[in-house]
């Protein structure tokens, strides 16, 4: 397996003979997205000038809170649980959900359609912005 570096992808050629080996390749689009994603979550959270969490954390707090009650368990200052998860955690968890998604969608889309990641990465792209033009009612 080959893990390409940050903007750093084999040419066509390496790609090809890669392929023909069957030795599967990780563009480096997708090994090296998650910087990228949590840029986008500090966008996020710039444009709503919020901290990521706050809307819902009270809510999350008072129902961890009836839980640990309902449960009879005693926790530790500071636990995430009875407090709810900083925004550190928040960032983590949404990085993993959308890393994983991302990939697990490009190994599939490889598959279905007998081709590297590289190539169904980019089919995938594609479709989006297609679908986004449709709804969007161009062409």
């Amino acid at each position: 397996m080959v893990a390409e570096a940050a903007n750093g992808p084999t040419t066509f050629a390496a790609q090809a003979y890669l392929d023909c080996k069957n030795i599967p390749v990780i563009p480096d689009f997708l090994l090296n997205a998650g910087g990228v994603t949590v840029s986008y979550f500090e966008w996020l959270k710039d444009l709503e000038h919020s901290q990521l969490g706050r809307l819902t954390k009270g809510w999350d707090s008072k129902a961890n809170e009836a839980i640990v009650k309902a449960l009879e368990i005693e926790l530790p200052p500071g636990s995430s649980l009875k407090e709810g998860p900083s925004e550190k955690q928040i960032v983590y968890s949404a990085l993993k959900e959308s890393m994983l998604s991302a990939v697990k969608e490009v190994f599939e889309k490889s598959i279905e359609l007998s081709t590297s990641m590289r190539v169904a990465g980019c089919v995938l792209a594609i479709q989006r912005i297609a679908k986004c033009y449709d709804d969007a009612g161009i062409f």
